[in-house]
């Protein structure tokens, strides 16, 4: 497999110091080496290894975040073997490297007070064997595009932020996140002490012609999805490209610091027994195998439709059971009640909500149970709406109360204390504003009361996902105030 790469990192127009990172390694003689501007083979070798990572925590602490995040990432790929069989053992080692990386930018701030509070986030690439592994935390990005294959850009990564988890729910437009005074709240980082890494796992077949794009959001946040396409399809040079792209960024304001790395795929190993997949998609066994499966989601597929209103009415019922019990029950208490009375609805249709080309990695049960839940309850009434509303008003308000002991003045906490995490509680009352403001569109509110109900039916997977970020912000905000007080 032949590739071109590139990489940049400028400071962009607002800021007085880079706290973005950037890395290309590629196996070379079984030892992994740093490469920039040049065409490479990695056919018969561990592959190419590309991170960019972007820092926050003020001056100098994010760019020491982010600097320990690439370090962390040069020196735990050494472990990669040569005989990677399959995703999962890619999704461990990835795994393994971001919780490494949290935990040395932890112990890093803990020994220099002047770096307390940093952090940084961080997209991690590999390819392999004609196959593109991307695992990210925060809101840097990787695109995969060819404009022979695909008519719009879009992210192959979702950002862990609170305006594109609104994206995913359908309430606003990726160009409205974009544009959003809220784009910069990250729902997860690395070296977030109240909170572990979660990272999010993908893969997927690379062709010919492909262009991987790996960006800090400097660059996102200032170009358009159909800005970045339109420098994407306007030369096949790597690193015309590539600087293109940061320049258009930087010309359009430049507010962050802003990294692009581009990487175009010129050849791929037509070789069959080099392929990823083809170990086990060219045996013949597994061909009969899949036959076989095909023929009994045959015969059982009647049975399944039969019961399919049977299910869809029952997760109905227990939604309205379950929000008719107690306005004062938690959001928690609503997300386990619907992922844990309808059990036999999970893996009846599990086929419907996998993509056969990207595959995510595995999620917890639970998790998997609300999405089953999300895809096949439809909508709640009016009545319904109107009490699930209240309990995640109530929500708010709690957390809201949590943190007013906090504020200057309070006699509670010590003024150090709010000093201290104040950042971080001013972030997650954003955030409840942020959802208050959601609510607002669905309902009339006065001093946390629903007066009435502006959208007569509202669906269900927007209220788990709405209960889900109040939980969320909940944890978090235990997190803090169960930290100790200077003395």
């Amino acid at each position: 497999m032949k590739l071109s790469v590139f990489g940049d990192t400028i400071v962009g127009k607002q800021r007085d110091h880079n706290e973005d990172s950037f890395i290309i390694l590629n196996d070379l003689n079984k030892q992994w080496q740093e490469v920039n501007d040049q065409t490479i083979s990695i056919s018969g070798s561990r592959g190419l290894i590309v991170a960019v990572a972007d820092g926050m925590g003020g001056t100098n602490a994010g760019e020491v975040a982010s600097s320990i995040a690439l370090s962390t990432v040069k020196e735990r790929i050494k472990e990669i073997p040569f005989n990677i069989k399959n995703p999962d053992q890619v999704q461990r080692i990835f795994s393994s490297i971001i919780q490494s990386i949290n935990t040395n930018i932890i112990r890093e701030a803990k020994k220099n007070k002047e770096t307390t509070g940093m952090g940084t986030t961080i997209i991690l690439g590999w390819i392999f064997k004609n196959t593109l592994f991307i695992t990210w935390i925060g809101d840097s990005r990787c695109y995969h595009y060819n404009n022979k294959t695909y008519d719009q850009l879009v992210p192959l990564s979702d950002d862990h932020s609170l305006v594109w988890s609104r994206v995913k729910s359908g309430e606003i437009t990726p160009e409205e996140a974009r544009l959003s005074s809220e784009s910069n709240l990250l729902l997860q980082s690395l070296g977030d002490t109240f909170q572990d890494p979660i990272p999010d796992f993908k893969w997927i077949k690379l062709g010919k012609k492909d262009r991987i794009l790996l960006c800090s959001d400097g660059l996102n946040s200032m170009l358009s999805a159909v800005g970045i396409q339109q420098i994407l399809d306007f030369s096949d040079s790597t690193k015309e490209t590539c600087l293109s792209l940061i320049n258009a960024a930087n010309n359009a304001g430049g507010h962050d610091n802003i990294t692009a790395v581009l990487i175009d795929v010129i050849e791929t190993d037509t070789d069959s027994k080099t392929s990823f997949r083809s170990n086990i998609f060219d045996k013949k066994w597994f061909r009969v195998l899949i036959t076989l499966i095909l023929l009994v989601l045959f015969v059982t597929g009647a049975f399944l439709a039969n019961k399919r209103f049977n299910i869809i009415s029952s997760l109905n019922n227990t939604f309205r059971s379950i929000v008719n019990k107690d306005s004062k029950k938690s959001a928690a208490d609503i997300a386990t009640d619907l992922t844990t009375t309808q059990t036999d609805t999970t893996g009846v249709h599990d086929h419907d909500l996998t993509d056969t080309n990207v595959i995510h990695g595995p999620k917890e049960e639970t998790e998997n149970r609300i999405l089953a839940t999300e895809k096949y309850v439809s909508m709640l009434d009016t009545a319904q709406s109107k009490k699930a509303l209240k309990i995640a008003l109530d929500r708010i308000e709690m957390i809201e109360l949590k943190i007013e002991p906090v504020q200057p003045g309070k006699s509670e906490y010590q003024p150090e204390f709010y000093n201290r995490h104040s950042k971080r509680l001013e972030s997650i009352l954003h955030s409840l504003d942020s959802l208050k403001n959601q609510i607002k569109k669905y309902a009339e509110i006065k001093d946390y009361e629903i007066v009435s109900i502006r959208v007569k039916n509202i669906e269900e997977n927007k209220m788990v996902s709405l209960i889900r970020t109040i939980d969320n912000l909940n944890t978090r905000t235990e997190n803090i105030l169960s930290a100790p007080q200077i003395p």
